[in-house]
């Protein structure tokens, strides 16, 4: 644990007696175990003296994980006696896990919903939010960075799986404790905890190697351990080969040629193909113990994959020529020097990290020579410092300052082969923050009440000196100076009833600062062609209902964005004894001045002027307008209104026997704009026609009611375990207009749209031939499989009459059925074996970019030395 130093340890007499000397006055953590009794773990003030007496009775063993959560910033606790909501995944239980990237280890976790935005990333939702308004961290690090977009982030999956001890999930705001993005929940990444061998060195290690059918995956990793007992060292690598993914049935649901001509995506064959790629690091950890009260930890990451590619830009829906998002890069390290005692300070930790994360993606929409390429380079110097100290014998108080200075390297061209036209974007953006914490034992071992409260500062600069002139002489990005400032809190309390019921309440109050993807985005992007709030301002721009094409204004002028807020209420009660554990949560909680894309409104006449570094091309009759990079309209972030969240969180598991246990849980979750359009957020009239006009705009769409449920066996010698589990989710058809426009959502389509991909990419496919108009009689382009010409099939897909229509209005729900097992072949060695979707099942997780894998075999075998 890198938040605790182990002063020392030691064993009871026969009578249950034991004894530490030399204890410092301080704040401590007392764990005791034994394998028949229930795990002691409390924090303790220790005043001085010659002695102290200390008496503890332990509770029969009972149903506990026995896991501390470490991303709070009161004593360390165990997760059943938190006063907010969290959950805690242990390596035991991810290392058991069907997938490959860390975010697919997350879906089994109460409320957790992962999301897969392509083969090679995704990223789990916390009560309906996910990207930048989710905080990471690793090792109480912040991992996010000021390009974290309001979707998925591909970084995510780059954090190295092998090396993790504890994986922790704070749900709801957390910026009193993280700062900024943390409104939706805080996930925590805790590596390995250090090991010191008293005896003198011992070396160990792991030999690990996996397999996967449904997308031939293999793979494995090298883990190597050593230490005395002043030093650990750890060192890890790993490589994997993924391949093209075979979805259920080798049916894709949203495949291109299915949104666009309305054919069977096994046209194409039966796996995705382009969803492959290769991935690759290596992890380190230095841990050097000083003495009994100072420790000095270093820690680096490196991840790279190759090669990934964003399937729903390709034949997954968009229907582009070619895209590559290769390489993508992490770099993570960090150095720790923790002291106990240092004058009335009951300790004081230091921290300096380094967050590198290089991002380098192209599109290229046909096989003319002109493609959109970016290479984005986000480079943060973190600077913590954090002390702990003690009120009397039931007060501790936790402060310090967080200083995070980050830098972008961001080029984005559309380049044109011939030409050699570009134009790149750079921002700088550094932030600094201030926190203070504070919990209280109100009733010893009865009450406890937590309180917290944070200054953040948050600075936007751009220079237009150091970004190049577009081909018309005008800057790509002006001149900008913006500064942030909040204040966040967190009031939170526990009452202990019985050591078996703790009820808690809470209100806490988060926020978001707009980040460099919010503030200096330009270009296309699937919903449309982004540009920057000055320029929309210049322009005398207004701020649409949609961020479609049928936008009309409304009536606000664009504005320079201010931060999200969110003031989130939570009731919960948790239960556990021998036999049974149980949670409810329930939450309630509105984001003011929510942060979205909306269609950008100009006057009429606009057509031939200059935006993005890009003439207009066209402008409808209700003011949205075109330019020739991208076939959507122009967008613009805004404020755009107020969001609603609500719903609840059920968790428990059962204990029949010492070998027969069950688990599950279930979340539901409900959204609402409290301030929609007075227009009603008005669908195109070929479309949907007007049905939930309050369901808020969240990118990725709002997750449906979901559930898990688990039945295992432990054999009582401990040498294998087997178990049944199912994932289920409901449908979801509360579908706002952008989640229908999402081509991972309900992919929309025009007649445009179909032409486009019928003259370009179907006829580079082979699917396009020379043919005869039947009903004319002269010649025309045909799709071969039918025969039938462009008017014909966008009759057929769309209907007669029909401009624009969604491929669907609502994502189904499924159940899957799956079996996975484990036996140990020796002391050293053990197999893993998961049978997934048996049933082959072709479904899609809501909101992502590929469809869920068919069945899937995946084998899994260890080795310890």
């Amino acid at each position: 644990d890198e938040k605790q130093i182990l002063i020392t340890s030691t064993s009871t007499s026969e009578e249950g007696l034991f004894q530490i000397d030399n204890l410092p006055v301080g704040n401590y953590k007392l764990v005791i175990e034994h394998p028949s009794y229930r795990k002691y773990n409390n924090s303790l003030l220790f005043k001085g003296g010659s002695r102290d007496r200390l008496e503890v009775t332990l509770a029969a063993s009972e149903l506990s994980e026995g896991l501390s959560i470490t991303a709070v910033l009161d004593p360390a606790q165990e997760a059943f006696d938190a006063s907010q909501q969290m959950e805690i995944a242990s390596k035991d239980e991810l290392k058991n896990r069907g997938g490959v990237l860390l975010p697919q280890l997350f879906q089994e976790e109460p409320g957790i919903r992962f999301v897969q935005g392509n083969s090679f990333y995704g990223q789990a939702i916390i009560r309906g939010l996910t990207g930048q308004r989710v905080a990471a961290l690793i090792d109480n690090i912040r991992f996010n960075t000021s390009t974290f977009t309001t979707g998925l982030e591909p970084t995510v999956g780059l954090i190295d799986t092998n090396v993790i001890r504890q994986v922790e999930f704070i749900y709801g705001p957390g910026s009193a404790l993280y700062g900024s993005d943390a409104l939706g929940g805080t996930i925590n990444v805790n590596s390995d905890t250090p090991i010191f061998y008293k005896k003198g060195w011992e070396f160990h290690g792991n030999i690990g190697s996996s397999f996967s059918s449904a997308n031939a995956t293999a793979g494995g990793n090298l883990k190597l351990t050593a230490g005395n007992s002043k030093l650990s060292l750890l060192f890890n690598g790993f490589g994997q080969r993924i391949n093209d993914i075979r979805a259920g049935q080798g049916i894709d649901s949203h495949s291109v040629i299915t949104r666009f001509l309305g054919l069977s995506s096994k046209l194409l064959g039966d796996r995705l193909q382009d969803t492959g790629y290769l991935n690759y690091g290596t992890t380190s950890k230095i841990v050097y113990k000083i003495n009994d009260q100072q420790q000095l930890s270093l820690f680096y990451q490196h991840t790279t994959q190759r090669n990934p590619r964003p399937y729903f830009v390709l034949n997954g829906g968009i229907g582009a020529q070619e895209s590559n998002f290769s390489p993508q890069v992490l770099d993570f390290f960090y150095t720790r020097y923790k002291k106990q005692q240092l004058g009335f300070l009951d300790s004081l930790t230091g921290t300096f990290s380094f967050n590198r994360q290089r991002q380098q993606f192209g599109v290229q929409r046909t096989v003319a020579p002109t493609a959109l390429q970016e290479y984005r380079l986000a480079e943060v110097f973190g600077y913590g410092l954090q002390a702990t100290a003690h009120i009397g014998s039931y007060q501790f108080l936790t402060f310090g300052s967080e200083l995070y200075d980050e830098s972008i390297s961001n080029k984005r061209s559309f380049v044109n082969y011939q030409t050699n036209q570009n134009t790149p974007v750079s921002g700088t953006v550094p932030n600094g923050a201030k926190y203070l914490q504070h919990t209280a034992e109100v009733i010893p071992g009865k009450v406890r009440l937590n309180g917290g409260m944070r200054y953040s500062a948050f600075f936007y600069k751009t220079d237009s000196t150091k970004n190049l002139l577009n081909i018309f002489g005008k800057p790509t990005v002006p001149d900008l100076s913006i500064r942030n400032d909040d204040v966040t809190f967190n009031i939170e309390g526990v009452v202990f009833i019985k050591q078996r019921l703790n009820l808690i309440a809470n209100v806490t109050r988060g926020f978001r600062s707009p980040n460099v993807i919010d503030l200096g985005s330009v270009g296309g992007l699937p919903s449309g062609f982004e540009i920057l709030i000055s320029e929309a301002q210049e322009l005398g721009g207004f701020i649409g209902t949609t961020s479609d094409q049928a936008a009309v204004s409304t009536g606000r002028k664009v504005s320079q964005l201010k931060p999200e807020n969110l003031l989130n209420y939570e009731v919960g009660a948790k239960y556990q004894d021998k036999h049974f554990r149980a949670s409810a949560t329930l939450f309630s909680g509105t984001i003011n001045g929510f942060i979205n894309q909306r269609a950008l409104i100009l006057p009429q006449g606009a057509v031939g002027k200059i935006i993005g570094g890009s003439p207009i091309i066209a402008q409808t009759p209700n003011g949205t307008i075109n330019v020739a990079a991208s076939p959507r309209p122009v967008i613009v972030k805004a404020n755009t209104t107020d969001v609603r969240l609500y719903g609840i969180e059920l968790d428990g598991e059962i204990k029949f026997s010492d070998t027969l246990t069950m688990s599950g849980n279930f979340s539901y979750l409900r959204g609402k704009d409290k301030n929609p359009s007075p227009l009603g957020k008005i669908l195109p009239s070929d479309m949907v026609a007007k049905k939930f006009a309050n369901i808020p705009e969240i990118e990725g769409g709002l997750p449906p009611a979901t559930g898990f449920v688990s039945l295992r066996y432990q054999s009582p010698s401990r040498r294998f375990w087997v178990e049944a589990y199912s994932n289920m989710a409901s449908f979801q058809d509360r579908l706002s207009s952008q989640d229908l426009i999402d081509v991972r959502i309900g992919a929309t389509r025009s007649r445009s749209d179909i032409a486009f991909f019928f003259s370009n990419r179907a006829r580079a496919l082979g699917l396009i031939g020379n043919g005869v108009d039947a009903k004319a009689g002269t010649p025309d382009d045909v799709l071969l499989k039918t025969g039938e010409t462009l008017q014909q099939v966008q009759d057929r897909v769309l209907g007669r009459n029909v401009t624009r229509a969604a491929l669907f209005t609502s994502t189904p729900g499924y159940a899957t059925f799956n079996l996975r097992g484990g036996f140990n072949l020796g002391e050293r060695s053990n197999v893993t074996i998961i049978l997934e979707n048996i049933f082959d099942k072709n479904y899609r997780l809501h909101g992502s970019g590929v469809d869920a894998q068919g069945v899937n075999l995946i084998v899994r075998y260890s080795w310890r030395f």
